[in-house]
Protein backbone atom coordinates (compact mmCIF):
# COMPACT_ATOMS: atom_id res chain seq x y z
CA UNK A 1 0.00 0.00 0.00
CA UNK A 2 1.06 3.61 -0.61
CA UNK A 3 0.16 6.20 1.58
CA UNK A 4 -0.81 9.17 0.05
CA UNK A 5 -1.22 11.22 3.54
CA UNK A 6 -4.14 13.69 3.53
CA UNK A 7 -5.06 14.10 0.03
CA UNK A 8 -7.98 15.67 -0.67
CA UNK A 9 -10.66 14.08 -2.59
CA UNK A 10 -10.87 15.58 -6.07
CA UNK A 11 -15.19 16.07 -5.54
CA UNK A 12 -14.68 17.83 -1.88
CA UNK A 13 -14.78 20.87 -0.74
CA UNK A 14 -11.55 21.84 0.23
CA UNK A 15 -10.94 23.26 4.03
CA UNK A 16 -10.88 27.17 4.17
CA UNK A 17 -7.44 28.72 4.29
CA UNK A 18 -6.00 31.32 6.79
CA UNK A 19 -6.38 34.04 4.02
CA UNK A 20 -10.39 32.96 3.63
CA UNK A 21 -11.28 33.10 6.98
CA UNK A 22 -8.90 36.32 7.76
CA UNK A 23 -11.07 37.92 5.02
CA UNK A 24 -14.54 36.69 6.49
CA UNK A 25 -13.59 37.88 9.93
CA UNK A 26 -12.53 41.43 8.53
CA UNK A 27 -16.02 41.67 6.54
CA UNK A 28 -17.81 40.33 9.95
CA UNK A 29 -15.72 43.45 11.52
CA UNK A 30 -16.78 46.22 8.77
CA UNK A 31 -20.11 45.26 9.05
CA UNK A 32 -20.15 45.54 12.34
CA UNK A 33 -18.64 49.12 12.42
CA UNK A 34 -20.67 50.07 9.46
CA UNK A 35 -24.10 49.18 10.98
CA UNK A 36 -22.62 51.15 14.45
CA UNK A 37 -22.37 53.94 12.69
CA UNK A 38 -25.42 54.00 11.00
CA UNK A 39 -26.90 53.41 14.15
CA UNK A 40 -25.41 56.68 15.67
CA UNK A 41 -26.03 58.41 13.05
CA UNK A 42 -29.85 57.55 12.77
CA UNK A 43 -29.43 58.31 16.48
CA UNK A 44 -28.41 61.84 16.23
CA UNK A 45 -30.60 62.65 13.35
CA UNK A 46 -33.89 61.13 15.44
CA UNK A 47 -32.14 63.71 18.59
CA UNK A 48 -31.97 66.83 15.88
CA UNK A 49 -35.95 66.11 15.40
CA UNK A 50 -37.08 65.60 18.52
CA UNK A 51 -35.71 68.84 19.65
CA UNK A 52 -36.91 70.64 16.55
CA UNK A 53 -40.77 69.24 17.21
CA UNK A 54 -39.91 70.54 20.69
CA UNK A 55 -38.83 73.81 19.72
CA UNK A 56 -42.18 74.30 17.36
CA UNK A 57 -44.58 73.03 19.53
CA UNK A 58 -43.35 75.37 22.60
CA UNK A 59 -43.34 78.45 19.81
CA UNK A 60 -47.31 77.47 18.85
CA UNK A 61 -48.29 77.02 22.83
CA UNK A 62 -47.10 80.36 23.18
CA UNK A 63 -48.67 82.13 19.90
CA UNK A 64 -51.76 80.28 21.04
CA UNK A 65 -51.40 81.51 25.02
CA UNK A 66 -50.69 84.94 23.34
CA UNK A 67 -53.98 85.21 21.07
CA UNK A 68 -56.27 83.59 24.12
CA UNK A 69 -54.77 85.87 26.31
CA UNK A 70 -55.43 88.93 24.06
CA UNK A 71 -59.56 87.63 23.16
CA UNK A 72 -60.11 87.28 26.87
CA UNK A 73 -58.91 90.97 27.97
CA UNK A 74 -60.05 92.66 24.95
CA UNK A 75 -64.13 91.31 25.77
CA UNK A 76 -64.74 89.27 22.28
CA UNK A 77 -67.85 88.04 21.77
CA UNK A 78 -66.13 84.65 20.44
CA UNK A 79 -65.86 83.61 24.32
Amino acid sequence: MIDQGKQPNPGSPSPPDASTETLKQQGRETVHEVSEAAQHQAEGYFNQQRDYAAEQSHKLTSVLQKWLTSLITSSSPFL
